[in-house]
């Protein structure tokens, strides 16, 4: 309790293998770190999914045996098709999102390949992973120059195209070179082209969406479409280093006005001043968000909520 640590294990709560002769800390052991602890915590040791419940009083808890000793099947298995019930197609209705954000061109470049002018932006890959699940709104502008067949790839996915705009000039172009290391990245060039005055205008339908996505973009723009909103039921927001730099008032006034931020490990570590992610997500709670998402690359994510942490590991594609 007197170190510098950012967060502390409590433990073993029961007997493990990986601590052989030594026995549980007691479930007693686990409530005084719940009533006295002043700083993030993990319950470990012997935790498993049939005693977690058990562990009163932690919000976070570390279950590694069971995640080493998963087995994963050789063969994905074959799932049934849902059948297209009208209930379902009132879920979706009902689950019905606005996504605003970039519709961009990207040119990447690889140590193994190099592909140039491809389909980005950020509201463009979310609007189109979220067609799997409802029929997203599609708010983004991009240049006379944007290929037809990125256009006719939103509609194969069922994308509602009302706010979404072809202008006079140039698509936004991001143009950036990859390491072997997917983590590090250069930026080469960026063009804003047509979205450095886009301001968009909802239709009345639009401002009605009970589900928003401010995806990233600049958060001026992501505050208003949140001004033309009537009372949405959850508003999430991604944001990025460029804006902590350069936007960063706009960006905390945005923030208490949102239920969930998406951001990376070192994004989250630079909005909260705080080197340990662990320690900076408390801190950025503060700033409004309910729910926190801090994406850690190859090593998964983490999910901070008002019922405590959700980790999810890495997983091969």
């Amino acid at each position: 309790m007197e170190t510098n640590a950012a967060y502390l294990a409590i433990g073993p709560v029961f007997a493990t293998p990986t601590k052989p002769g030594r026995p549980g800390v007691t479930l007693d052991y686990v409530r005084w770190a719940a009533a006295n602890v002043d700083r993030p915590w993990f319950a470990i040791g012997g935790i498993t999914l049939e005693n977690i419940d058990s562990v009163s009083g932690s919000r976070r808890a570390s279950h590694l045996r069971g995640v080493r000793n998963f087995e994963r099947p050789r063969r994905r298995p074959r799932l049934p098709a849902i059948p297209q019930t009208p209930s379902l197609r009132a879920f979706a209705k009902i689950m019905s999102l606005l996504v605003v954000g970039t519709t961009a061109l990207d040119s990447i470049k690889t140590p193994h390949a190099e592909n140039p002018r491809l389909l980005g932006g950020s509201a463009s890959h979310a609007a189109v992973a979220a067609s799997f699940f409802t029929k997203p709104h599609l708010i983004g502008a991009v240049g006379d120059d944007f290929p037809r067949k990125y256009i006719n790839l939103y509609r194969k996915h069922g994308l509602n195209l009302d706010g979404f705009q072809q202008l006079s000039g140039q698509t936004f172009h991001w143009s950036g070179e990859y390491e072997l290391n997917m983590n590090n990245r250069r930026t080469l060039d960026t063009v804003l082209g047509v979205i450095e005055d886009f301001s968009p205008t909802l239709t009345a339908a639009q401002t009605r969406l009970p589900y928003v996505l401010l995806a990233n973009c600049v958060p001026d723009l992501q505050a208003n479409v949140l001004d033309q909103m009537h009372r949405p039921k959850f508003v999430v927001a991604d944001t990025m280093d460029l804006w902590l730099n350069i936007a960063r008032a706009p960006l905390l006034k945005l923030l208490p006005r949102l239920d969930c931020l998406v951001l990376n490990d070192s994004e989250a570590s630079q909005l909260a001043e705080e080197d340990n992610v662990i320690a900076a997500i408390p801190r950025i709670h503060k700033l409004g968000p309910k729910y926190v998402i801090v994406k850690k690359g190859e090593h998964g994510s983490i999910l901070s909520g008002p019922q405590g942490s959700l980790y999810r590991p890495g997983i091969s594609a």
